[in-house]
């Protein structure tokens, strides 16, 4: 089960990533959806952690590399780098709905 929760955890980050990306190609309503529900679960869990904010915010602006994300959040690469790790963690506590449509929408 813990593995398959991992899993729903990966495809999740790996659908945020994607779909803030205004790098991508068309999304299908779905994807959009669930980006949109999973990035409203990821704000208001990291409410009170400004660089997850920043990361987030840059990649809606359409940044996809770390080092793209760092240049337009303004953050040094150790601040990113914790940052990003406590942004997968926040990804592997989304609510089992939201896991289930990472995968379904993928």
């Amino acid at each position: 089960m813990a593995s398959q929760q991992t899993k729903d955890a990966s495809a999740a980050m790996t659908e945020i990533e994607t779909c803030l990306s205004l790098d991508h190609q068309v999304a299908s309503a779905e994807s959009i959806a669930f980006s949109r529900q999973a990035l409203d679960h990821i704000r208001e869990a990291a409410s009170k952690d400004p660089p997850i904010a920043r990361i987030l915010d840059a990649i809606e602006a359409g940044a996809s590399e770390p080092s793209d994300i760092m240049s337009v959040a303004g953050m040094p690469e150790k601040i990113y780098r914790k940052a990003r790790l406590r942004l997968a963690r926040l990804a592997k506590q989304l609510p089992n709905y939201v896991l289930q449509g990472a995968r379904c929408a993928s």
